[in-house]
């Protein structure tokens, strides 16, 4: 299959598992998202090779009325933005940030017991420990990891990662859009 028709149907795919209210289709939205933004060679790089398309991501920033200095001084126990990321959900004050992918990837969603945990972390987790592609387990002493897995059932019946997950595969459509209408054309 040549890359734009899989970059064309893993985006339908993706959502297709976001649509439903099934874990095992959340869950495996996590393989699809990181096989667009975060392998090696992923889909969107080699993809947008031949459009060149200036791909960006409109978020709903809430860090920014909680800055790193009151994250230290108030040192919350647990907090996670979890719908709020997507504008389109979002229901605070929180500033809609556009960017390209580091600065979205990097952008922080939860904290339990002062880790910090981004988008990339929650991708990662969900498709290499929780099953999205991987079924592992999660290492000693990688914090984020642990993090992560107490998190779980603290905020609903799914597990914490797939609930953020939701928020961000939403962003995530929405800013390869372009690039999905290019493909789909060509």
């Amino acid at each position: 299959m040549d890359r734009n028709a899989l970059f064309v149907r893993t985006i339908e795919d993706l959502r297709s598992k976001i649509a439903s209210n099934d874990e095992y289709e959340s869950l495996k939205a996590s393989g699809l998202i990181r096989t667009l933004l975060l392998d090696s060679g992923n889909l969107v790089d080699e993809v947008n090779r031949r459009f060149r398309l200036k791909i960006t991501f409109t978020y709903a920033d809430s860090s920014q009325g909680y800055p790193a200095e009151m994250r230290k001084l108030l040192n919350p126990s647990q907090w996670a933005v979890l719908d709020g990321l997507y504008p389109g959900t979002q229901i605070t004050t929180a500033v809609n940030v556009t960017t390209n992918r580091g600065p979205f990837l990097s952008q922080m969603v939860l904290i339990n017991r002062g880790e910090e945990l981004s988008v990339k972390d929650v991708i990662k987790y969900a498709a290499n420990v929780l099953g999205g592609v991987h079924a592992g387990k999660v290492k000693k002493g990688e914090s984020k990891e642990e993090a992560l897995e107490k998190l779980t059932g603290l905020f609903g019946n799914l597990p914490t990662a797939l609930m953020q997950l939701r928020a961000i595969a939403h962003v995530v459509l929405d800013g390869l859009e372009p690039l999905y209408v290019a493909a789909k054309v060509e």
